[in-house]
């Protein structure tokens, strides 16, 4: 489920009230990302919100952060850095946590990797291997399945190598 997305509008009211208290401590943090303020500061997503939402249950647990994760991705990539040092950089500077959208609290890569996966498919491998299929011939009642012969086998040398290396030790 598509957790709270905040309007632009409002989005842009809480990032000049919070990175004005930042002004007013560090003034030097703002003109050293004042690039990365502006870009951000201007994307709207108000436009994407119909487009993501189909991706998410109808049901279960809000899925938190997906338009901050997403300004966050536009950054991270205009820097050139990946998920898990983007991650670390947010934590420890408080400007480009503040345009992201986020609070004190973030998410961890993990939902990083969750909302490539949601919006960009990167393994479509199933996650369950497929089951052997069994033997089709039947024996009659009593009867038993001939014995292989040694090329039959899929690995007909492996005892003699555990063995091998049993004695060995």
């Amino acid at each position: 489920m598509l957790g709270n997305w905040s309007p632009q509008k409002e989005y842009q009211a809480n990032v000049v009230e919070k990175l004005r208290q930042i002004a007013s401590i560090t003034p030097e943090a703002e003109r050293e990302n004042k690039d990365e303020i502006t870009k951000i500061y201007l994307l709207d997503l108000d436009v994407l919100k119909p487009i993501i939402s189909p991706l998410y249950s109808h049901t279960g647990r809000k899925s938190n952060y997906q338009p901050e994760i997403f300004r966050s991705f536009v950054l991270m990539s205009s820097l050139k850095m990946c998920p898990d040092n983007w991650v670390e950089k947010l934590r420890n500077n408080t400007v480009l946590r503040t345009i992201c959208g986020f609070g004190e609290k973030m998410p961890n890569v993990a939902s990083y990797y969750d909302f490539i996966n949601r919006i960009y498919c990167l393994d479509d491998r199933p996650c369950l291997r497929t089951p052997e299929s069994k033997p089709t011939k039947k024996y009659a009642k009593g009867e038993k399945m001939p014995e292989l012969s040694k090329a039959q086998y899929k690995h007909p040398e492996i005892v003699g190598k555990l063995v091998e290396k049993i004695i060995g030790l």
